[in-house]
């Protein structure tokens, strides 16, 4: 088997490809007794029946087998061979088949990894940033640790808040504060109506 391969683009390839005669005939002459073997035919013994009785009637399915085969193998060779890392399948170009006592020619294309070459990977200046930890550094990282590790304790009713301290209200407070003024507004909704009604009637009875 030859190869040969040729580079259409950074990363699509054309692998040109040439099997011998020989070896196309020693194939196709395989597969021709390998179905002879399994054939049966009326007057002759199983695994008996000649070839030529036979061959008009399987060529084509045989051609068609043996050509996928020379084509599959081919490809796995040249992959090998010329290193290749192919990184979408095989594309066969046309339908190509290979005949008895004439050389197989046929092509692939194939997408492989790009060669990516690095310019320079030394002689490269690093400059590292230096850090000077003062006294103000140290603390305020422990102060920030007491912080972290502080406890809260409940403050005493009425007294005024200091930096640190931490303020919250939780939702049954909120709850309990819209209930009053649900029960405000209610009560004073109620006098209203009872005043309206007290002078409706003594309204009544200065007309009598």
């Amino acid at each position: 088997m030859e190869v040969n391969v040729e580079r259409l683009g950074p990363v699509e390839l054309r692998l040109n490809f040439e099997v011998s005669a020989s070896e196309c005939d020693r194939e196709l002459n395989n597969a021709y007794r390998a179905y002879a073997a399994r054939a049966r035919l009326p007057g002759f013994r199983p695994g008996k029946v000649p070839v030529r009785r036979i061959k008009k009637q399987i060529q084509s399915q045989v051609v068609h087998e043996v050509s996928e085969v020379i084509i599959e193998r081919a490809y796995r060779e040249a992959v090998q061979q010329e290193a290749l890392q192919p990184v979408t399948p095989p594309q066969v170009e046309g339908q190509p088949s290979c005949h008895e006592g004439q050389p197989f020619r046929f092509a692939i294309t194939v997408e492989v990894r790009p060669e990516i070459e690095l310019k320079k990977i030394s002689g490269f200046d690093i400059i590292a940033e230096t850090k000077v930890i003062g006294d103000d550094d140290v603390q305020g990282e422990l102060q920030r640790l007491r912080q972290s590790k502080a406890e809260y304790a409940e403050a005493d009713e009425g007294a005024a808040a200091t930096p640190g301290d931490e303020a919250g209200a939780g939702a049954q407070a909120a709850e309990e504060a819209a209930d009053e003024a649900a029960d405000e507004a209610a009560d004073e909704a109620t006098r209203d109506a009872s005043q309206a009604e007290k002078t409706a009637e003594d309204s009544v009875v200065a007309e009598e």
